[in-house]
Formats: structure tokens, C-alpha cells, sequence
């Protein structure tokens, strides 16, 4: 019984962040404009750009930013820089972290989407809420496996087997 419960317990530690992550990041200097920004995303069919200033990550600029910070306040795009209007210190997260981290973090940050860095902190991709609800098929098929185990159906079957003798022998009046 103790294999198997470790063996549930490894299937939410099993997706890695770079297993279901986008590896295509794009970047613009945050000296660009929103307006470039926003065709850019228009045009590559994406919904976050990572902002740099002289090849360092400063920042993101996601489709939350054009509304909250451009069109609701008010805000010429063509006008205005990514660097006054992105997410400053983007929240970030390893790429050997699991999935379950990675949405923990989204969570308790209030954000839909993480940069993925390496070891050596270096931007590798991007990790959204879309590409984890995506991944829910391949922890669904680990469960799967799991369940149609044999050594799995004979334990459930001797404990229900086991329910059904203690009950037979407590309540046997």
C-alpha cells in the first residue's frame, strides 16, 4: 500500500516546468513602443512579451498590461514605452520545478503566466495557466496507469474484502 500512495505522490511531482513549457520567448527593448509591442502580439498569435534593457530581463508586458495600463488609463500605445507600462521584476521559476509549483506560484502571485529560467537564471521560456491545463492530460494518463495496475485493483479488492469481515464480525447479532 505504501508503494502505491508513493506512487501517487510521484505523479504530482512528475511533469517538470520544461516538459509542457513554450520555449519560444519573445523579447522587445523596453524602450520600444506598447503600440510595436501590441502588433507584435497581434502578429505572433501570443499574449506576453519579455521586456530587456541591454539583453537583461526587466520586465513583461502581457495582454493584463494593454488593458489595465494602456487602454484604461487612457494611454496613447503609440506614444508610451514598454518600460512604463510592463510588469517590472517578473515573477519567475525554475525550469526543473514541477507543474504543481509552478501553478502555486501563479496563484498565490495573482499572475497567469511565469518566466521559466535555468540555473543560471538565464530566461528559457515561458509557463502559462494554458499550458498547465494543457498538461492535465498527462497526469490524467499517469493516474490512469496507476489505477489499471493490477497490484492496485487486488489491494482495493482485499480491503473491501477486509471491510466486509470486520463488519461481518462486529455487527454479526
Amino acid at each position: 500500500m505504501k508503494k502505491i500512495l508513493n506512487s501517487i505522490s510521484e505523479i504530482k511531482n512528475k511533469v517538470k516546468v520544461d516538459e509542457i513549457m513554450t520555449q519560444s520567448l519573445f523579447y522587445l527593448d523596453e524602450e520600444d513602443t506598447a503600440f510595436f509591442a501590441i502588433y507584435t502580439m497581434g502578429k505572433e498569435a501570443i499574449s506576453s512579451i519579455a521586456v530587456k534593457k541591454k539583453d537583461q530581463l526587466t520586465g513583461i508586458f502581457t495582454e493584463r498590461d494593454v488593458i489595465n495600463r494602456i487602454v484604461l488609463q487612457g494611454k496613447d500605445p503609440k506614444k508610451t514605452k514598454l518600460c512604463d507600462v510592463m510588469t517590472k521584476v517578473p515573477k519567475t521559476i525554475s525550469s526543473d520545478e514541477t507543474v504543481i509549483k509552478a501553478s502555486n506560484v501563479m496563484k498565490n502571485n495573482k499572475v497567469r503566466k511565469l518566466i521559466v529560467v535555468d540555473k543560471a537564471n538565464s530566461p528559457v521560456g515561458i509557463i502559462s495557466q494554458t499550458d498547465i491545463i494543457n498538461s492535465m492530460q498527462k497526469i490524467d494518463d499517469s493516474y490512469r496507469t496507476l489505477l489499471w495496475n493490477p497490484k492496485f485493483s487486488i489491494i482495493i479488492l482485499a480491503v473491501i474484502i477486509l471491510m466486509f469481515v470486520i463488519n461481518y464480525l462486529i455487527f454479526r447479532i
